[in-house]
């Protein structure tokens, strides 16, 4: 999920020989980690070829053993990723997902934070990052935007929710079954990265040297996350949560995979 340790895991696996995407004319840098074909529609509707250029130089390089996506939204997206992997039964035989969760509301922090950061550079509310900030360039604060912009969206039943967890995992274990997705836990991405790497290992079956650097942000969101935005977003996102842990225990995933899954800490 956005804002959940993806960059770290991706970083290393790349670093250790994962085949990462090209990109093309003026894409930013950060395609280099993640396409965004699935969840960016201008993308996606140039189609498979588009999707599959991103990746020929691994082919080129006979570097196809691992090859890596990393776009965090991709989360949101299963039917996509399963109609294009589905055209090759090739393809969709050696397909492996991993998804990483974090806490939603302290992930909900850490973008906006991200956006904000973004926003300050160009003051341009007309942008995927402009739902922090105003038209007269001003910044909104994490509360006002919580209060102005997520609180209206917790009753739109048609808003796809990243942090509502469970809804996305149902679809993708429907889809592409339970053990080829691996589920990690953002907080032992935190206490015990080795561990986290361990399963990333053993579900990959590969060597991937290298370490992950132990993240160490959790105090900080906390001290920034204030009572009138818990109010809002920790019943929000309760009852999804206890339907992802449920949801979890009764469809076990691969071996190596923690389980029980565990519970996040509050934010």
């Amino acid at each position: 999920a956005q804002k959940g340790g993806t960059s770290s895991i991706a970083n290393w696996l790349f670093k250790s020989g994962m085949c990462r995407p090209e990109i093309f004319g003026d894409e930013p840098i950060n395609f280099k980690k993640e396409v965004h074909f699935f969840d960016h529609e201008e993308r996606h509707k140039q189609g498979i070829e588009f999707y599959a250029k991103r990746f020929q130089h691994c082919a080129d390089e006979k570097n196809l053993d691992f090859v890596m996506d990393a776009t965090p939204d991709t989360l949101k997206f299963p039917e996509r990723t399963y109609e294009t992997y589905s055209q090759s039964p090739d393809a969709i035989s050696k397909l492996k997902l991993i998804v990483i969760l974090r806490e939603p509301v302290a992930r909900d922090l850490s973008l906006y934070n991200h956006m904000a950061r973004e926003f300050e550079k160009t003051k341009d509310a007309n942008t995927w990052y402009g739902q922090v900030g105003q038209a007269n360039g001003n910044l909104l604060t994490f509360d006002e935007y919580v209060a102005d912009v997520l609180k209206e969206r917790t009753t739109n039943n048609a808003w796809k929710w990243t942090g509502r967890y469970v809804n996305h995992l149902k679809t993708w274990i429907k889809l592409f079954g339970r053990k080829k997705l691996l589920v990690l836990s953002y907080d032992e991405l935190q206490q015990d990265p080795e561990k986290l790497q361990w399963r990333v290992r053993k579900f990959l079956d590969g060597e991937f040297p290298g370490s992950l650097p132990q993240i160490n942000t959790k105090g900080k969101a906390k001290a920034e996350i204030s009572e009138s935005v818990k109010n809002v977003l920790v019943p929000f996102y309760s009852k999804s949560n206890e339907e992802l842990y449920g949801f979890l225990e009764a469809n076990s995933g691969p071996w190596m995979e923690e389980s029980p899954f565990r519970r996040f800490e509050d934010p």
